[in-house]
């Protein structure tokens, strides 16, 4: 405006240069209120740039669709022979479906790119791969490193964790450690995807393979993030790993400042087991590294003297309902000769349990 106040009229560079600064700045609704400036103006009409800009504007906006309205528009009011999408065209409508939640509406994309004559780049893989990035797709956006290896391309790094992201949607832990194998060069983003994929898919095998997952960022010198630690806990407390898990939050400890979530984990896992002296134990521990860790200590400390408590005060009231039932229930129980004089079902039960092998921390500890 300050240009046309001093009686010069922007051209085509110059407004483009004004949507640049609109695609930085997020601004969609300035960007396609210039751009509909430029078609209106006959000195200074959008070219293929124009639109790119504009769409990359939408795209970092989330709106998908009117990225792809502004795709499919290039092609009627750009003068020809730079009115057809390009692939940096192609690039920002992906970007605008993978921000928006839109997969199909990317793979479509994808597909007409291809029909136009134009090669997807990894910039594009990556994209459709962050798109389908969900419980229902996931197994094509992992089945896309084959597709882009087909097409001459060499998958890297990005590839590896936008297909790893792919598998953690879907609780695929078993493809996301086959991917982490076959990645030439996995980075602390790669383990920490793979470690998500175990806690989301749940159960005692894919517990076990997060913790072997932690043991191999380690011995690779790939320091375990805070949220790495806590979820390898999640992972292994959900699975009955207990012992496990207040391991790895020794670990953590001494790798890392725990904070609340962290140590919150920890005492839910003992809460869980019923291993109150553990909780405690714990709670001294932290009380004792240092002022964040007394502060954490003394924040959780009343909670855990309030289950304490709770759990003390049911103690009796549940001994008085085993113990006070009718005399012919006595009888069965205590005393008495045959049938009557078995033990409990819920001792032999636990004995049939003592029979099918080790406790889950000992099961854990063999990295099985």
């Amino acid at each position: 405006q300050d240009a046309r106040d001093e009686g010069i009229e922007p051209d085509t560079v110059a407004l483009n240069a004004a949507l640049a600064a609109c695609e930085r700045g997020g601004q969609s609704d300035e960007a396609l209120l210039l751009l509909s400036e430029m078609e209106a103006s006959p000195s200074a009409p959008p070219d293929r740039i124009s639109y790119n800009t504009a769409i990359a504007a939408c795209s970092r906006c989330g709106e998908w669709r009117t990225a792809l309205r502004l795709l499919g528009e290039m092609a009627e009011r750009v003068p020809p022979p730079r009115n057809t999408p390009d692939a940096h065209s192609y690039g920002a409508a992906l970007s605008a479906c993978e921000r928006g939640g839109q997969p199909d509406e990317a793979l479509r994309l994808l597909e007409r790119m291809r029909s136009e004559g134009l090669r997807p780049g990894l910039v594009h893989y990556h994209a459709v791969m962050r798109a389908c990035a969900t419980r229902a797709h996931w197994p094509i956006a992992a089945s896309m490193l084959q597709d882009a290896r087909d097409e001459g391309l060499s998958p890297n790094t990005v590839s590896t964790n936008c297909a790893l992201a792919a598998c953690e949607a879907g609780g695929a832990w078993r493809d996301a450690l086959a991917l982490l194998d076959e990645a030439a060069a996995p980075d602390a983003i790669s383990f920490h995807t793979a470690i998500a994929a175990c806690r989301r898919a749940g159960g005692r095998p894919a517990a076990r393979a997060a913790l072997r997952l932690l043991r191999r960022m380690r011995a690779a010198h790939v320091r375990p993030s805070l949220i790495g630690y806590t979820t390898v806990m999640n992972a292994l407390s959900a699975a009955g790993y207990v012992r496990p898990a207040l391991l790895v939050f020794r670990a953590l400890c001494a790798d890392h400042d725990p904070d609340e979530r962290a140590v919150h984990t920890a005492l839910r896992a003992c809460d869980g087991a019923g291993r109150r002296a553990d909780g405690l134990a714990l709670l001294a521990e932290l009380a004792e590294s240092g002022a964040a860790g007394e502060k954490l200590a003394r924040r959780f400390r009343p909670l855990w003297d309030a289950k304490a408590a709770a759990a003390a005060h049911k103690a009796p009231a549940a001994a008085a309902a085993v113990g006070g039932g009718s005399g012919r229930g006595r009888g069965r129980t205590r005393g008495g000769s045959g049938r009557g004089s078995a033990a409990p079902p819920q001792w032999r039960r636990r004995s049939r349990r003592s029979r099918r092998g080790p406790p889950p921390e000992h099961e854990a500890a063999r990295g099985e």
